[in-house]
């Protein structure tokens, strides 16, 4: 069979098959994949359609251009929020050959308006101590489907850092998130496909808060520079089997407990006590019924937009270069590099044991850690 040109590795703003976007004109991007003795892409036609299908009522949008572009935004009706895209793209190469329509590649779009928004801020503060000095929260809640789900997406964002999980699995790989912005004029959300985490029956969505850029220390400027609680906003929502949605959004329905993360600061660092981790909290069967209830509170009235990053991932597992001793209870575990990531212990120790890890840039002139004066 004559091997014919074609487009591949479609993408929507640089991402495979994104969601949660809210750019009402995405670029779309491609790769041509030539057989000699061609050498250029000639021409393309793109078709963009509400349905897989491609049915000639479902197209919305088409063109057609002559010449070795490889990208073109979309300029067609914009999709109203959570509406999903499907495009493909026909390629001819310098040779007049035509190639078959690709794979379709695709789209969805966020929550485009304020009032998509179900959920509110909630958060928890011990109102006895100073804000700088009250435990990050952990917070829950539990929910039913009456049935399968068809499809299940969350919408995330937070006032400093969170983690969220589903029936105990964490949403999402992103560490870090959401990133810094300057929260009184933007705060990024981000969407998500939870659907192989849901369950017929009672299901749990819970979260661990930090202070992050938002309440914690910011460069050389100190902390609390937007504000001095961390907060959640999200919204789960789930399309069941036979088209019924049901939305579970961050409300007072939601339970806080001070979590075991007694200190958090990106530069300072943080003081986790592993006794205050609740077991099982963030999955169902579990009882909140001695937890507190979140506090409700006003957003610092940064615009709600889309996550257009990829996000802060894991990149690589580094092995120690190596470990030395320098007294009994103490050793220097030498990475042989600068870098930002986390720390995996195994180690067995006796209960009520205390781990302090103290991190440096550099070792000094005797090998030991090279830090500076700390508050």
């Amino acid at each position: 069979m004559k091997a014919l040109p074609r487009a591949v590795d479609l993408r929507t703003e640089q991402r495979l098959d994104p969601i949660g976007l809210d750019e009402p004109r995405p670029r779309l991007s491609w790769r041509v994949e030539l057989a000699e003795p061609a050498t250029q892409q000639a021409s393309f036609a793109i078709e963009v359609a509400s349905d897989p299908t491609f049915a000639r009522a479902a197209v919305v949008w088409a063109r057609s251009h002559v010449g070795g572009d490889t990208s073109i935004s979309y300029d067609g009706p914009t999709p109203a929020s959570c509406e999903r895209r499907w495009w493909r793209v026909q390629v001819a190469d310098d040779q007049a050959e035509t190639g078959p329509w690709s794979a379709p590649a695709a789209w969805e779009m966020g929550l485009l308006a304020a009032d998509d928004w179900v959920g509110r801020w909630i958060g928890w503060i011990d109102l006895t101590q100073p804000s700088w000095s009250s435990r990050s929260p952990i917070l829950r809640r539990s929910f039913r489907l009456p049935g399968p789900a068809a499809r299940g997406r969350v919408h995330l964002t937070a006032l400093g850092l969170v983690e969220l999980m589903i029936n105990g699995h964490r949403v999402g790989a992103d560490r870090l998130a959401p990133g810094w912005t300057d929260y009184k004029r933007r705060i990024q959300y981000r969407t998500i496909d939870v659907l192989d985490l849901l369950r017929s029956g009672e299901n749990v969505v819970a979260a661990r808060l930090g202070r992050g850029w938002f309440a914690g220390d910011v460069g050389q400027f100190g902390a609390e520079q937007y504000g001095d609680v961390p907060a959640l906003m999200a919204q789960v929502e789930v399309d069941l089997v036979g088209g019924r949605r049901i939305i579970v959004p961050t409300n007072t329905s939601w339970r806080a407990l001070p979590g075991p993360l007694v200190r958090d600061d990106l530069l300072m660092g943080e003081w986790f006590d592993a006794r205050d981790e609740p077991m099982g909290w963030s999955e169902p069967g579990f009882s909140d019924d001695d937890w507190r209830p979140v506090i409700v509170q006003a957003g610092p009235g940064g615009r709600l937009v889309a996550q257009r990053d990829a996000g802060v991932g894991i990149l690589a597992e580094l092995e120690p270069r190596s470990i030395t001793r320098v007294e009994p209870d103490r050793q220097i575990v030498d990475f042989g590099q600068n870098i930002a990531g986390h720390i995996r212990i195994q180690a067995a120790q006796p209960a009520g044991t205390t781990i302090v890890i103290s991190h440096a840039e550099a070792l000094d002139t005797s090998g030991d850690l090279y830090t500076a004066n700390l508050r």
